[in-house]
């Protein structure tokens, strides 16, 4: 039997758009017709680079799984959802005994600023619930399935809730899931880049941000989020490259799941929504149509659940605020305890990269679509009045944009790399000089990107960083992210108190 495969001009973009047939394909000569491949030959192109994706999913999921702090907070009961919606096909948790919960005292909104004890529950019409979002839950039941089925549970015979067990099974969730988002990244950049950087990027936005910091740890409704994220910037990406159509109803799909997960899901799906209106107005229809569909599923679950169109959680009072507007807007940018520069300084080298090179980006469009997201998050978070993000490490609340900052490494590398191939090219220009300054460049990011791996990895193994929390409480004095004397990602490192 015998084979015949078309000849690709550029290898690494056909591995990655249509799979093993197109991997194929990539090994054929360039220049000529067709290569002829027969069984038992030997494809180490291939191999490679199915090791390659392989390897950097064992290599995240280990760290991740090893890494001690978990902190249980806002996700707290989760995995006890999708327990109960698996065996009692329902959303009411009162059938299961909760260690010193007092049924009859819990609200119906609770106070997610002060968050007082069992703030995570509420009472809504004689049923006990969970009172953040539901989407976690759900995307989680064929893992909750798998582990129940291995024997694992967070509720034993009788019925009895174990918090341990639920913080055991989210973080082994949770690793699974960003090593999978590893992968994904790996394959995106693969779509512009060599896999040298591809790897690069895939490992930096794993390690130097907070996917290993705040994202594996637990089923914080942002692990759920940055995954479906990154399969959203992937498609737009893989369809501007390669000018193929959009996939709509499976775009739809990942942007409505993104808000059935967390409320910030609603600005992607305003501005994806924007983009596919100016690009691809023509077939947008699917995609309205699909995004209506889970609209209604959305609004459905939520009256039978909750008693309402939209779930508490969605419209809570703690969450709209414009009181500290502008400081809450520098916190989450320069604080030192929130601050994203602070806690991922590579982001100010991509910053540089995307500015300096703009007018060579490839898909500006895209560039534009993923800066607007960023701006459009950090304004909301502006306005919210628990901007610190409670009880958690750095800029818990920007990890949703981590698929963003992605995007705009790859546009931003591949921009920096065709400068500097030109500028080789070009008569007249001092080509050591041009190797010197892309040498000091690639050494300054990679400075900054150690410092953000340090500091992230501060965050997954030291518990030092999780008490810091609590010396003193940061939910009643949230002015101690400005304490330059005793910032969050120095606790256990120096002796300094707040």
């Amino acid at each position: 039997m015998t084979i015949t495969i078309a000849s690709a001009q550029e290898p690494i973009k056909a591995f990655h758009r249509d799979g093993p047939v197109c991997m194929l394909s990539g090994m054929a000569q360039e220049g000529g017709d067709a290569t002829t491949w027969r069984p038992g030959a030997s494809i180490p192109r291939t191999n490679i680079r199915w090791a390659i994706y392989i390897a950097l999913f064992a290599l995240t999921f280990t760290i991740f799984a090893l890494s001690p702090v978990t902190d249980l907070h806002d996700s707290r009961y989760t995995v006890l959802l999708s327990e109960c919606i698996l065996t009692r096909h329902t959303t009411d948790l009162k059938y299961y005994s909760i260690e010193a919960l007092d049924f009859s005292s819990l609200p119906s909104e609770p106070d997610l600023v002060r968050n007082d004890a069992f703030y995570e529950l509420v009472k809504i019409g004689g049923k006990l619930l969970y009172y953040y979002p539901h989407g976690s839950s759900m995307l989680s039941l064929p893992l909750v399935a798998a582990l129940r089925a291995s024997g694992q549970s967070v509720v034993n015979d009788t019925g009895n809730y174990y918090v341990v067990r639920e913080a055991q099974e989210q973080h082994l969730i949770a690793a699974l899931l960003m090593a999978l988002l590893a992968c994904l990244f790996l394959l995106t950049g693969g779509i512009l880049l060599p896999p040298s950087w591809s790897l690069t990027i895939a490992l930096a936005a794993s390690l130097g941000t907070q996917i290993w910091s705040t994202a594996s740890r637990l089923l914080w409704s942002h692990t759920w989020e940055v995954l479906l994220l990154g399969a959203v910037t992937f498609e737009l990406l893989d369809a501007e490259a390669k000018h193929r159509p959009l996939h709509m109803v499976w775009l739809a799909t990942l942007v409505s799941w993104m808000f059935f997960v967390r409320p910030t899901g609603g600005i992607v799906i305003a501005g994806v929504t924007i983009y596919i209106l100016v690009y691809y107005w023509i077939a947008c229809l699917p995609y309205i149509l699909t995004g209506l569909i889970w609209l209604f599923a959305f609004i459905t679950y939520s009256w039978f659940t909750f008693g309402e169109v939209v779930p508490g959680y969605y419209h809570n009072p703690s969450f709209h605020s414009s009181e500290h507007f502008f400081a809450a807007l520098a916190g989450n940018l320069v604080s030192p305890s929130r601050g994203i520069l602070v806690f991922v300084p590579e982001l100010m080298f991509l910053i540089y990269l995307v500015v300096r090179f703009w007018k060579r980006v490839p898909h500006r469009s895209l560039a534009t679509l993923a800066i607007a997201m960023c701006v459009a998050h950090f304004v909301v978070l502006a306005a919210d009045k628990k901007w610190w993000g409670g009880w958690s490490y750095g800029p818990r609340l920007s990890t949703d944009l981590v698929p963003w900052f992605v995007l705009l490494a790859i546009l931003g590398i591949r921009a920096w790399r065709d400068e500097m191939k030109q500028r080789r090219l070009d008569s007249g220009v001092d080509e050591s000089r041009v190797m010197w300054r892309e040498r000091i460049e690639i050494a300054v990011g990679c400075l900054l990107l150690v410092a953000g791996i340090m500091i992230n990895a501060h965050g997954a193994l030291s518990w030092s960083t999780a008490l810091w929390n609590a010396e003193p409480n940061i939910e009643l004095h949230p002015e101690r992210v400005w304490d330059w004397r005793a910032p969050q990602f120095l606790a256990g490192v120096t002796s300094r108190k707040p």
